[in-house]
């Protein structure tokens, strides 16, 4: 089963990854889409961890998973290239474990997720800078070449496979303008969730 979900707030996240499991489906995979990817199982107490993180090098990374093995963690979803990762204890009798061992770890994951969300707005922002100047031709889209033959579709026919083609060049703009609002949302939020939970 897949489902879609979007989570700035990380122990709602675990929270919401813990009811499914009590309901009898069990985390197999993650994207950074917001995709999750559930199996059956029997319904269980599962005590879900995540961090936030982005790793220079694939060494770096297989370190880092060495590291929460040795502390009793085992990953459940995670890749060199994800900036999420999913975390269960190796023994079922530490469902209470955090994956932290102090309290100003775990609130370095939400300054890690603004920074992470920032860095991905500002990327967005420059990829509207670039395809905006673009629009300012909208017009001439009316008149370039397009793949039909359109001696068939008679006036209405072109004008309706015209529009179709020209509405998949907006298509681009309108993705990069959805993921740089909610990388701005979760900037904003996963800021103030860091500066509460330091306060």
């Amino acid at each position: 089963m897949r489902k879609f979900r979007l989570f700035i707030d990380i122990e709602k996240e675990e929270k919401y990854l813990e009811r499914m499991a009590e309901s009898g489906w069990g985390l197999v995979n993650y994207n950074s889409l917001g995709f999750y990817r559930f199996e059956k199982i029997v319904p269980e107490k599962r005590n879900y961890r995540i961090d936030y993180r982005l790793f220079a090098n694939k060494k770096d990374y297989l370190n880092y998973l060495t590291l929460f093995e040795d502390s009793g963690w085992q990953a459940v979803s995670s890749n060199h290239g994800s900036s999420h990762h999913f975390f269960l204890p190796i023994s079922s009798e530490n469902q209470e474990m955090d994956i932290f061992s102090d309290a100003d770890s775990s609130k370095e994951r939400y300054k890690r997720y603004f920074a992470l969300s920032a860095f991905f707005m500002a990327l967005m922002i420059i990829c509207l800078g670039i395809y905006l100047p673009g629009l300012k031709d909208i017009p001439t889209w009316y008149l370039a070449p397009d793949p039909f033959n359109q001696a068939d579709f008679g006036f209405i026919g072109r004008i309706l496979v015209k529009t179709f083609l020209a509405s998949l060049r907006v298509v681009p703009l309108l993705l990069i303008l959805a993921l740089s609002i909610f990388s701005m949302v979760a900037a904003i939020k996963s800021y103030r969730l860091f500066k509460q939970k330091n306060s």
